[in-house]
């Protein structure tokens, strides 16, 4: 197009786009990359609540075309290379808490990350690519997220690259079918003054813990499946994480989006230091009581804590149980809670516990063994938990 002076013009515009956007599903498509809507990874992709899309996209006429795309992650830096970690992982290294240090279980800041921006390659999209990213960093500050805006990192596999070469040691926070985030360097891009279109840089303020939480006590979400993995590993030798790794994901991402529907119900527990000491997974889920038919439970999937904790154990119990009381039995639903539970650590956990919890909440509790079973060196109890008034 032209405007008033006779030069020509054009409309520029730099989106992050909805998961149910068609543009971002088919935004690999349009820039004829290995992205592309059909690929697997991008099939993926799309329901992994960690994983978004960023596009460039210029008015043709009446419609919007992709000129360049990039997959973004939220990002956890590490103590570890990336690329040595899917080194070990590729060797056959089992136990994430043999790769990974201790360090992941620490709250950090994220950083956003461009997995790889694709498409067209003209000089003025890479300065569009970095002062819009900035943008988007300090909107997702003032909505909340937890993010460095002071700096973010891009891979790079082919296209444009920005920023100047580091260590690479960033870990997606979730799990991925494939990354070009992958070696052993990547590109660390700093903002080149603190003030950009008028947003100012700041720290995020911390967000207050619900008051019916035991302390320490917050909402586990599918970007934390990392720091399950390890405390998984650490809680029960003899696991193996690098098969369950993927399950994992799966069951984190499912249950985030159950939670939409049902309330949240899976825990983390974190000391005073931000270190999470423990988890607790649980969704609703369809049960066959003895053969007979199925009815909806509640089903407590894991739960694990450092063996040296003293306290995440029961606060994540105490936690489970009070979002329990409100969600379901206060509402009149008393639906039955299913588990498996390992004999040595969340079956003494649950049978010291329920006559406490019975007691507090004035309720009766039925406690059936359906079968046990020998898992590596640990023996499970399958257990449905009924509540009596």
């Amino acid at each position: 197009m032209f405007s008033d002076d006779g030069f020509e013009s054009t409309i520029i515009q730099f989106s992050s786009l909805a998961k149910s956007d068609p543009d971002g599903i088919i935004a690999g498509t349009d820039t004829a990359t290995c992205d592309a809507f059909g690929n697997g990874k991008k099939n993926t992709y799309i329901f992994n609540p960690n994983i978004g899309s960023i596009v460039i996209q210029e008015l043709r006429g009446e419609k919007w075309k992709t000129l360049s795309q990039a997959t973004i992650t939220i990002d956890q830096k590490i103590d570890n290379n990336i690329n040595e970690v899917i080194e070990d992982l590729n060797n056959g290294n089992q136990d994430i808490s043999n790769i990974l240090d201790e360090s992941i279980l620490k709250k950090e800041k994220s950083v956003l990350s461009l997995d790889s921006i694709e498409g067209e390659t003209d000089k003025y999209l890479k300065q569009i690519w970095g002062n819009g990213v900035f943008k988007f960093l300090n909107r997702m500050a003032e909505k909340g997220y937890e993010v460095e805006t002071g700096e973010f990192i891009q891979g790079s596999y082919q296209g444009l690259v920005l920023g100047s070469p580091v260590e690479n040691n960033y870990l997606p926070s979730n799990v991925m079918a494939y990354s070009d985030n992958s070696k052993k360097k990547t590109n660390l891009i700093r903002p080149t003054q603190k003030k950009m279109f008028g947003h100012i840089l700041k720290d995020v303020e911390k967000k207050e813990k619900g008051e019916d939480l035991s302390k320490g006590v917050s909402e586990l979400d599918s970007s934390e499946v990392w720091k399950v993995a390890y405390l998984e590993g650490k809680a029960y030798k003899g696991t193996n994480l690098q098969e369950y790794l993927f399950t994992l994901s799966n069951m984190l991402i499912g249950k985030e989006y159950e939670g939409l529907r049902s309330g949240d119900m899976s825990f983390k527990y974190e000391n005073q230091d931000g270190k999470m000491e423990g988890y607790l997974i649980a969704y609703e889920a369809n049960f066959d009581d003895e053969g007979v038919e199925e009815i909806p439970a509640l089903y407590i999937a894991d739960l694990a804590a450092l063996p040296e904790s003293k306290l995440a154990g029961g606060r994540l119990i105490q936690s489970f149980v009070s979002q329990y009381m409100e969600k379901y039995i206060e509402k009149g639903n008393m639906i039955p809670i299913v588990t498996h539970a390992r004999d040595k650590t969340s079956y003494q956990i649950i049978t010291k516990q329920l006559d406490k919890i019975a007691s507090k909440y004035d309720l009766k509790f039925e406690m059936k063994e359906i079968n046990n079973y020998a898992e590596g060196d640990n023996v499970m109890h399958s257990l449905v938990i009924y509540p009596e008034k």
